[in-house]
């Protein structure tokens, strides 16, 4: 197996790579036992790469750096066109450096053991969705007759009967009440 990115192909041995899709969704349940869930749109897909380069081979490791610290005119992180078996299979056709590069020494391998990932760029779905025309917003207009409201009376005082009346003044007489 091998890697190749922007027309580089990388060196070293033992190639790994992995990739992962990400179905993307928000729990709707709240505290139930329902199972809903809101769509929230595709996530990139991302590749995974582990390899061992040799001590003696430490350009390779050099190549590795370069390629993940390079930016474009405008200061953004490089994309490149990636060959791999994985990623095609995938349907990724440009990536790039996302997240960490590890490289771990193995003095009894004499080796470094590198990892990164690769995350996908202009993607199908992004594609697609940069393509829909944006939806128009239109302003709410209300429909139906305007309420009015009727001058209603409020009755200046409300006859109570005698049980109210005893429960009233047990409320304007206890500790705390404002008319106390």
């Amino acid at each position: 197996m091998s890697i190749r990115l922007g027309g580089e192909k990388l060196n070293g041995k033992d190639f790994k790579v992995s990739s992962t899709l990400t179905m993307a969704g928000a729990d709707l349940s709240g505290q139930t036992s329902y199972t809903d869930t809101a769509e929230t749109g595709d996530k990139p897909k991302q590749l995974s790469v582990r390899y061992k380069i040799p001590f003696k081979d430490k350009a390779h490791l050099q190549q590795v750096v370069r390629l993940a610290e390079a930016k474009d005119a405008s200061g953004n992180r490089m994309v490149y066109t990636v060959v791999n078996i994985t990623a095609e299979g995938m349907g990724i056709r440009q990536v790039k450096f996302e997240g960490d590069l590890s490289a771990s020494e193995d003095e009894t391998l004499q080796l470094w053991s590198v990892s990164f990932k690769l995350t996908e760029v202009r993607s199908v779905p992004e594609l697609k969705e940069s393509r829909q025309e944006a939806k128009t917003v239109t302003d709410q207009v209300a429909t139906g007759d305007t309420v009015v409201q009727e001058d209603t009376a409020v009755p200046d005082a409300v006859e109570l009967s005698s049980f109210e009346n005893i429960l009233n003044f047990i409320d304007k007489h206890l500790p705390g009440s404002e008319t106390a």
